[in-house]
């Protein structure tokens, strides 16, 4: 009798595949709610932002209307920008440096001192937030139409969310950015600023918000109600409903 050897192969998947059809998969399973609520927009620009649609009903709570932010464009409320900002802060702008590079992406990159974290987390006391607008060789100067700006010894709640290096290098590759990338990922895109003065704060037509500490506490509320860290768990979790 003659022996069969078998042999056995074991394929491995990479993990950055299995990554990628798990944010498939997450990105669908948040769709599908997104469009039961008839919003209007894009779900993935609410997915980008961890916004817990199933807490629609506590957003209103502290002024924000989801189905009024899926379909707006542009300017948001101090509420709003908070919910779609990744880390938000109170500090006080320290330098500004700029890259004079016409070619570059970024002209301005400013070091902010971090006195208190409302949203998010930030490992150093110091972030750097960086803008299109900015000075440029031979003295001319590029200003971004709506950016805002940030200056050098102002008190500011900034809030804030983490320039996407990755979606930048694909746009390069695929020619749709001409500009040179002039970060290495740990710098932060500007959303919004408010800045502090006498203890209240404005925006940036210098129209009153609030006292500081209101301000602060509205801050906590939002981030208490979408618990953002735990967003992508969350979407797994198995949906249960109450008897009528």
């Amino acid at each position: 009798m003659k022996k069969i050897s078998l042999t056995f192969v074991l394929v491995t998947i990479p993990f950055f595949i299995l990554a990628q059809e798990n944010e498939k998969e997450l990105r669908a399973i948040y769709k599908k709610s997104f469009d039961s609520m008839r919003f209007i927009g894009n779900s993935d620009y609410f997915f980008d932002r961890k916004i817990d649609l199933a807490k629609s009903a506590e957003f209103k709570t502290v002024g924000i209307d989801l189905e009024i932010l899926a379909k707006t464009l542009g300017e948001h409320s101090f509420a709003e920008n908070v919910l779609l900002s990744d880390l938000v802060i109170v500090g006080k702008v320290k330098k500004r440096k700029f890259d004079t590079n016409p070619e570059a992406y970024y002209h301005s990159k400013f070091l902010i001192r971090v006195d208190e974290t409302l949203k998010g987390v930030v490992q150093k006391s110091r972030v750097a937030v960086v803008l299109v607008s900015g000075r440029l060789k031979g003295g001319s100067y590029l200003n971004v139409s709506g950016e805002t700006s940030l200056f050098v010894g102002e008190k500011v709640i900034l809030d804030l969310r983490p320039v996407n290096l990755e979606l930048m290098q694909a746009a390069q590759n695929k020619g749709t950015l001409q500009r040179q990338i002039n970060v290495n990922g740990r710098e932060y895109d500007l959303v919004d600023k408010y800045p502090i003065k006498a203890n209240y704060v404005f925006d940036t037509y210098n129209r009153k918000i609030g006292l500081l500490y209101e301000v602060k506490k509205t801050t906590k509320e939002i981030e208490a109600i979408n618990r953002s860290e735990n967003f992508r768990s969350r979407l797994l979790e198995p949906q249960t409903t109450k008897d009528k």
